[in-house]
């Protein structure tokens, strides 16, 4: 583990400094692309094991080590997934027992919507033995399903046993529809973790969206969605063998004044809900739940929403509260938590800490050590007396690697907004004039949270300043900022990402001359939308796995079956309202302005990508091509549309480091 270096949030004054001599190349995309050494770490009940996703060559796998008085022992293998499945974590729900989250893909004629999906599981290990046991092997095939099973609480009822919820059709009715034309319904089942089988409880309706557990992990919260309405409507009930009650009901699941975000200790009838309440940043309030009567601030933070609560894993009870600033903080409210937290903040000053698991009796917790030019570290802390045991380094290829320095910045918009940023520089002395890579962030209702970012730092030891804008659209800065990016694409949203370059250029920092926007998914479409709406801005730009067309970006979520109601209608709120406005889609789709590219641009996109369909690249390509504009397109075999893979980070980042080599020339050097 590295020290950090100091952030600033101010306007940036950088110094001419001398190019260093020619020395040992950095490291490249092999090391940068890696998976990390340990994906995941989830401690046992007792406190003594670790749960673990550790790559073997190119495939994750879940191992289990011993951790006990202080002295981390060697790791078995527990699960290693069969054919072209890939493990994408991995956590205990017994004291014996593990739940393996599976994820692979099914290439299909005739389905609804898609020619090629994502398909997932969930599987029960008997850590002991090794024995697995998907989950519903009666309604689909080996447990293969397209959406995950939703856990309803860390532990069942009893041992043994736990709860989740899914759909009550097989994966053929999914995939194809059901002869009768019913749409598939959610229900809560009992689940024996020694085969899989499940025992329904509970049957939702059309439109029931989820269920959520109290500290007991009874099942006392629902929640529905209506699709002719978008209303969205929480139920409540005391106990099991009660009726639900509407505990909320919102006329749009878009305008939802708050939400239950846990229950609040152990009284049965207070809950936590985070929410606006007429205000613009999200705070956390409580409710009684028998009368309805809702508290003052709980807890809230300046400038920043709250993201929510933090639940304790094993108990389901409400342990404190989370938010980003520039990096992920929380503040607990549980004795022993706050006593942890206290402890590693005294060992790791400066760090951003998080604290992934928790043992049963609270005796012990996993803490991960990370910040923005510090690649993560776990470390086991005994909470009574104190003691640190390290663990793992998540990427110790690079212990001995100079890395970029991350400052966060504000700088004005066109009409005097003040929009947040992080500069990541090269290492070695600042300097002016610097080549830049614009990398707005994917979502776009999300936002860079200022912790490691794998593929920014790869760029900036490269010798590329990188900067990485919070336009409007971004999430955590409050309702006002994120609402002013809604059905902004190719607007608002990317002058903000326009501003921020062309005052990156007037403070010095940039070479106007030597500028290209990268960017995945969301990412991606304002990477095509600079080369092709302000062309004369970049010098080229390079899109992975990211949009080109608005038009079949919503054919194909009205396309999805079962239906996903949430996804359209945050897409009527945020991308266009009528959706029949082809023309007007047309004018923010970069392959309906190909013609207007002045810039090389590269397109690389996985050809089994569920999230973001090939055929958005392949449109892009296609659109180039006609207009006779210089362009690569780059076809990722075996990867995802998030580059899970090593080979496919690897891939990518090789491709892109050529490209920016051609057209930016080289970075500087230390």
């Amino acid at each position: 583990m590295r020290r950090r270096l100091a952030w600033f949030a101010a306007a940036i004054a950088i110094a001419w400094a001398p190019l260093a001599a020619a020395q040992t190349p950095p490291p490249g995309p092999e090391t940068f692309g890696a998976t990390p050494s340990v994906a995941g770490v989830d401690l046992s009940a007792d406190g003594n094991q670790l749960l673990l996703l550790v790559p073997e060559g190119d495939v994750m796998t879940a191992a289990i080590a011993s951790v006990s008085g202080g002295v981390l022992g060697p790791r078995r293998v527990a699960h290693r997934p069969q054919g072209t499945a890939e493990l994408v974590g991995a956590e205990w729900i017994d004291p014996v027992y593990a739940i393996m989250w599976e994820r692979d893909s099914l290439a299909l004629t005739g389905a609804v919507g898609a020619d090629h999906i994502d398909i997932v599981r969930a599987a029960s290990l008997h850590t002991p033995t090794g024995r697995l046991a998907p989950l519903f092997p009666e309604q689909t095939a080996d447990g293969w399903t397209l959406t995950a099973p939703q856990q309803i609480g860390r532990s069942g009822p009893r041992p043994g046993v736990a709860r989740f919820a899914t759909f009550d059709a097989t994966l053929a009715s999914l995939l194809f529809g059901d002869p009768t034309g019913e749409p598939p319904v959610l229900a809560v089942y009992e689940v024996d973790l020694a085969t899989g089988a499940g025992t329904m409880i509970e049957r939702g309706g059309a439109k029931t969206t989820g269920w959520g557990a109290d500290h007991e992990g009874l099942l006392r919260v629902r929640y529905e969605v209506d699709p002719a309405s978008n209303a969205e409507i929480t139920f409540i009930r005391d106990d099991e063998k009660s009726p639900y009650r509407v505990l909320a009901h919102w006329d749009n699941v878009l305008e939802a004044e708050w939400r239950l975000a846990g229950f609040a200790g152990t009284e049965p009838n207070h809950a936590f809900v985070s929410g606006r309440f007429g205000q613009d940043l999200q705070e956390i309030r409580r409710i009684d739940l028998a009368t309805g009567a809702m508290s003052d601030t709980v807890f809230a933070r300046p400038f920043y929403d709250v993201a929510g609560v933090i639940a304790e894993t094993w108990t389901g009870l409400s342990v404190g509260f989370d938010w980003t600033d520039v990096g992920p903080r929380q503040s607990y409210i549980h004795p022993v938590w706050a006593r942890a937290q206290a402890l590693a903040e005294e060992r790791f000053p400066g760090s951003l800490l998080a604290f992934p698991s928790l043992a049963q009796d609270r005796s012990a917790v996993i803490v991960r050590v990370s910040g923005p030019d510090d690649p993560a570290s776990y470390f086991h802390l005994t909470i009574e007396t104190g003691v640190f045991t390290h663990l793992y380094d998540a990427y110790p290829g690079l212990e001995n690697t100079p890395l970029g320095s991350v400052r966060t910045l504000a700088y004005p918009a066109r009409d005097g907004t003040s929009i947040p940023a992080y500069l990541t520089l090269p290492p070695g002395d600042a300097r002016t004039g610097l080549p830049l890579v614009v990398m707005p962030h994917g979502g776009p209702r999300a936002r860079d949270g200022g912790d490691f970012d794998w593929w920014a730092q790869f760029l900036a030891v490269q010798g590329y300043a990188v900067f990485q804008p919070q336009f409007r659209g971004s999430t955590g800065f409050g309702e006002a900022f994120e609402r002013a990016g809604w059905r902004q694409w190719g607007g608002r949203m990317q002058d903000d990402v326009t501003d921020g370059v062309l005052w990156l250029v007037g403070e010095g920092v940039a070479d106007p001359d030597r500028i290209c926007i990268v960017g995945a998914s969301y990412g991606g479409y304002a990477a095509l939308a600079g080369a092709t709406l302000t062309p004369e801005l970049y010098r080229c730009a390079a899109s992975v796995a990211g949009l080109a067309d608005l038009g079949l970006l919503i054919d194909h979520t009205l396309q999805d079956w079962p239906r996903d109601l949430l996804s359209e209608a945050m897409l009527r709120a945020s991308v266009f309202e009528d959706f029949s406005d082809r023309r007007g889609m047309a004018r923010r789709s970069p392959a309906a302005n190909a013609s207007r590219a002045r810039a090389p641009i590269l397109l690389i996109h996985a050809r089994d990508d569920a999230i973001v369909p090939i055929e958005q690249s392949e449109r892009m390509a296609a659109a180039l091509e006609r207009a006779g504009k210089e362009h690569a397109f780059i076809v990722l075999a075996g990867a995802d549309h998030f580059l899970s893979h090593a080979p496919s980070r690897i891939a990518m980042l090789t491709h892109l480091q050529r490209f920016l080599q051609t057209h930016l020339g080289p970075g500087v050097v230390p």
